[in-house]
């Protein structure tokens, strides 16, 4: 039975991915990812078809009917291990046919560009969930590392923790992490409405 790759691209730019990784993706006769992720590594690809994954239920089907003499590679954004499509699929197809590749995480690689190390924060996930962050500042020793969604933008989380009377929190957002268009910037919560457009971003709350 074919094997199942599932690598880890980091914050997203090719120079990010791991070489196991890399050998994954070139070596596969099937590659599955969104459209940003497989855009990411098109200059790996030879003559590999292309799933591009829109419902978890469909990848599903296409994993389970799928048999080739090759393997099948799964893109998954920044960790693997974290809040990834990696869970999905080991709850419904188990793990005997999984190879996990892990990558850098893109908070990591925020880190390694403020040139500072991340192990006092308290890492969360608002991609597609509630969190009562505002009360886990309390219980962080430096501040807080959220991955943000389309939901929870810095708009509304400055908005919340000046609501709360935290306004001289420092944000910092890194956006676009590893793109020829990356972003990384501070500013205190109170101050949020002198910044706009946000997009693809981390964003990292700093306790006084």
């Amino acid at each position: 039975m074919e094997k199942i790759n599932i690598v880890g691209l980091g914050p997203g730019h090719i120079d990010f991915i791991t070489s196991e990784g890399i050998n994954a993706i070139k070596r596969c006769s099937l590659l599955i990812g969104d459209v940003r992720q497989i855009d990411s590594v098109k200059n790996l690809m030879t003559s590999q078809k292309i799933y591009y994954l829109e419902k978890f239920s469909a990848l599903l089907e296409l994993l389970k009917a799928e048999r080739t003499e090759k393997e099948i590679t799964i893109l998954v954004s920044g960790d693997t291990g974290f809040y990834s499509l990696l869970d999905f699929i080991r709850r419904n197809l188990g793990d005997e046919r999984l190879n996990v590749i892990p990558g850098i995480s893109s908070f990591q690689y925020l880190f390694s560009r403020l040139k500072k190390c991340w192990h006092d924060y308290l890492l969360l996930s608002l991609h597609g969930r509630e969190c009562s962050y505002i009360d886990l500042l309390s219980m962080s020793k430096k501040g807080l590392i959220l991955l943000t969604d389309r939901e929870n933008t810095p708009h509304k989380i400055a908005e919340k923790l000046t609501a709360s009377g935290l306004g001289n929190i420092t944000m910092t957002v890194g956006e676009n992490l590893s793109y020829e268009d990356e972003r990384i910037y501070s500013f205190k919560a109170r101050d949020y409405k002198n910044y706009s457009n946000f997009s693809m971003n981390i964003v990292i709350l700093e306790k006084e």
